[in-house]
């Protein structure tokens, strides 16, 4: 994993970056939970919020958000998806995320599910997405997805464009 940062970090430091991922006004409990090995193995940490429980892993390497979700999740829509896709870009943002923009997004069961790519020098970097998932009751974030940023994103090298932007629409 390309993006991650050097060094090994124990369960219980996971515990610890999972509630202050999630945000410590929002988590009444943090513990242990199964954790996977593999290409980026992760610690498992499981987090109750007061109307939620939110599942997490916390990669050992680097102690990075790799992924979070709800146990369950059906909400009832009273948040417009703009709403929804601001509170995210906001959340990657206020996470260390940015910056990225929102490419694409779908709405099911009360929640909006944001697709963001980093952006560098203008360019989107699609293999780094990251999917976000917001709850249409309260836009509150529910849920990440970040494997491929973390196994892609570093700053890169772009080369200058061979066709101007007028060429490239022509």
């Amino acid at each position: 994993p390309r993006g991650l940062p050097p060094g090994e970090i124990s369960q219980e430091e996971a515990l610890r970056l999972a509630e202050e991922f999630v945000g410590a006004d929002r988590t009444l409990s943090v513990r242990a939970a199964p954790g996977t090995s593999g290409s980026l193995p992760a610690h498992g940490v499981t987090v109750q919020t007061p109307d939620l429980q939110l599942n997490l892993e916390i990669t050992r390497q680097g102690g990075r958000l790799l992924w979070m979700m709800p146990e369950t999740a059906s909400f009832p829509v009273t948040q417009p998806e703009s709403a929804c896709v601001e509170a995210a870009a906001a959340f990657l943002e206020s996470r260390g995320f940015s910056p990225a923009e929102a490419v694409r997004r779908q709405v099911y069961d009360g929640l909006c599910v944001i697709v963001f790519a980093p952006v560098q020098q203008d360019v989107l970097l699609y293999p780094d997405l990251l999917t976000v998932q917001v709850r249409m009751d309260t836009a509150q974030v529910v849920g990440l997805e970040a494997a491929g940023y973390w196994r892609s994103h570093v700053p890169r090298q772009l080369p200058a464009p061979a066709v101007s932007r007028e060429e490239a629409l022509k």
